[in-house]
């Protein structure tokens, strides 16, 4: 199901998404084959629901199957705005497929990491600095660094999240403490 406004950022998506349906599908199948290597393992719901909201309160925010997008956000976007819709999607259907039984910064870093898997971030985007646990950005390129060299990693610690994960998660599938892989991952960062 999707509602889209006729005017504004609603007519900006439509412009530029010309099947929700086919696009919803596309990038919830996209998210669960970065998220989980069986099929049966997938977190299962019910339904999706994508809707372009006017007012809507910072660029998007999902709850459940709903994801909620900000009309004024799209109708102010000014990059590529195909990428943008794609990329903010992608972060937001992982919240629907994740588990999530973690910490907030790394639910938040697993959907970044998911829309850089996805293609949607660049390395170009990353920066050094801040920490293993500044969430979003920061967290899911360290996520995808670990990924490269913990093949599976990022899929693994989905599945943590099953049942509970912490930073000391990141010890049990990689045998280094976390504060450790951290610093690794600053001195590769060019």
């Amino acid at each position: 199901m999707n509602q889209i406004p006729a005017a504004g950022g609603g007519k900006r998506f439509a412009d530029t998404i010309a099947d929700p349906q086919a696009f919803i599908k596309a990038r919830a199948k996209q998210d669960c084959l970065i998220l989980y290597d069986d099929p049966a393992n997938v977190r299962r719901t019910s339904q999706i629901t994508l809707v372009i909201e006017s007012p809507g309160n910072g660029v998007a925010a999902t709850g459940g199957g709903r994801t909620g997008f900000s009309a004024a956000y799209i109708a102010g976007f000014g990059g590529n705005l195909e990428t943008e819709i794609n990329g903010v999607i992608a972060h937001e259907f992982t919240h629907i497929y994740q588990y999530n039984r973690g910490p907030g910064w790394m639910i938040e870093g697993m959907a970044d990491y998911v829309r850089f898997k996805a293609g949607f971030f660049t390395l170009a985007q990353r920066r050094k600095g801040g920490n293993f646990d500044g969430s979003y950005r920061t967290t899911g390129f360290f996520i995808a660094w670990l990924d490269d060299q913990y093949p599976g990693f990022g899929r693994k610690l989905n599945q943590a999240m099953k049942t509970a994960a912490d930073q000391t998660t990141f010890q049990t599938l990689t045998g280094k403490p976390v504060e450790t892989l951290w610093s690794e991952y600053q001195a590769a960062i060019p």
